[in-house]
């Protein structure tokens, strides 16, 4: 199972091209990662689809990210490799 870990640094990419919310303020060190905190802090007061894309000895994951409504965050997990899939 993976688990996403507020503290943890992952990289995301964000599709909505209407609403560009710049992340790279977020890091100094490495404009394009941030953690899932930042992210979600980001999304508290908007509609925004992300895609986190992170990768570990065994697999690569991708996450995707979906507020459909203020306080309403849907997290959808794919495992790369073996296909399977979970919400949370």
């Amino acid at each position: 199972m993976f688990f996403l870990y507020l503290t943890s640094i992952y990289n995301f990419k964000n599709f909505n091209y209407l609403k560009n919310y710049d992340y790279l303020r977020l890091r100094k060190n490495n404009s394009t990662e941030n953690t899932v905190q930042d992210v979600i802090l980001l999304l508290e007061n908007s509609f925004l689809v992300c895609v986190l894309i992170s990768s570990d000895i065994f697999a690569i994951y991708l996450i995707i990210i979906i507020l459909l409504k203020p306080r309403d965050l849907i997290i959808y997990s794919n495992n790369c490799c073996s296909g399977s899939g979970s919400y949370r």
